[in-house]
């Protein structure tokens, strides 16, 4: 949702050019369309959430070539800032955003396929505030929904 609106908007990207299109959704209509920037062609989106807790959607990129992650923090269809974080190398896979601890920002769980830690990073917008390992899963074990 990155109006605000309370309705779940649909993020494109295009494989061919590396621009990106919301559709701004209103029911079965789309509302807005809007066209917030592009990326190289080795970007891949790993995940929305509201990173740094204005109430609207954030994305969150990863680089193929070298694992660099990068967040968009957007208002509308607009990006109001941008930050790259270190490379993670390839075994970590991005499970899931979400706010695990409850003070209003999506924060990011990885998960290491090979070793099976859970890595998590508590987001602060563009920055991290804290990283940790809360536990560890045998590696068939993969987080439901991906």
């Amino acid at each position: 949702d990155v109006n605000a609106d309370g309705k779940a908007d649909v993020f494109w990207l295009n494989t061919r050019t590396g621009k990106v299109t919301i559709w701004q959704m209103d029911g079965l209509t789309i509302s807005f369309v809007g066209f917030p920037g592009s990326t190289a062609l080795d970007w891949d989106i790993q995940g929305v959430g509201d990173l740094d807790g204005n109430g609207t959607a954030d994305v969150l990129w990863r680089q193929r070539s070298s694992g660099v992650v990068a967040a968009w923090l957007l208002m509308g269809s607009t990006i109001t800032s941008s930050g790259f974080f270190k490379g993670v190398p390839a075994e970590w896979t991005m499970a899931q955003i979400g706010d695990v601890d409850g003070n209003g920002t999506a924060d990011v769980i990885w998960h290491n396929r090979i070793s099976g830690v859970v890595a998590v990073w508590m987001m602060n917008g563009v920055g991290l505030s804290s990283v940790g390992y809360p536990g560890k899963v045998a590696t068939e074990w993969v987080l439901a929904g991906h």
